[in-house]
């Protein structure tokens, strides 16, 4: 049975980290309520919380969603947008702009799921993972497509009654 390591005070990333890497040297999994917008709309500050756990034994895929730390000290959660070689590269589901040349070892930990609503999403689900892949591609190519599907999904959405 994984342990797992719930912090309940609010706490800088820098903080966090060293309870983050404990647990997954104990096999474990740590829970951090998601800080800024740079994910969404997959994930929203203060809404979503996300498991963070050993990085996966399989070979890293375009889609994970993995907690890194810049060579400026900033920790990123960013979904993965391609390998190359020892190369990764990462963008935000909200960003259009790509960070290359991210090495492994400033690699951290894993998003294996999320809570929403009280429900368990599986960043592994397959057909999940596949629209957020495709998201991700179009994003960063057609990036005023994508606000156009946004804006049209949220009217769709909120047809007849009104937004909040």
């Amino acid at each position: 049975m994984q342990e797992q390591i719930r912090l309940s005070e609010p706490m800088a990333m820098s903080e966090v980290e060293p309870y983050i890497r404990q647990a997954i040297a104990d096999g474990g999994s740590v829970r951090v309520r998601v800080k800024g917008n740079s994910m969404a709309p997959f994930l929203i500050d203060g809404r979503d919380t996300v498991f963070f756990e050993a990085l996966p034994d399989r070979a890293l895929r375009s889609g994970d969603i993995l907690l890194y730390q810049r060579k400026n000290g900033r920790y990123v959660m960013h979904r993965l947008y391609q390998v190359k070689d020892d190369s990764l590269t990462f963008v935000g589901d909200n960003q259009k702009v790509l960070e290359r040349g991210i090495s492994r070892d400033q690699l951290i930990a894993y998003a294996n799921h999320f809570i929403r609503d009280g429900k368990d999403i599986y960043c592994s689900h397959s057909a999940l993972n596949r629209f957020f892949v495709f998201y991700m591609k179009v994003r960063v190519r057609w990036p005023k497509l994508t606000e156009g599907l946004i804006r049209f999904a949220v009217k769709v959405k909120y047809f007849g009654r009104k937004q909040p």
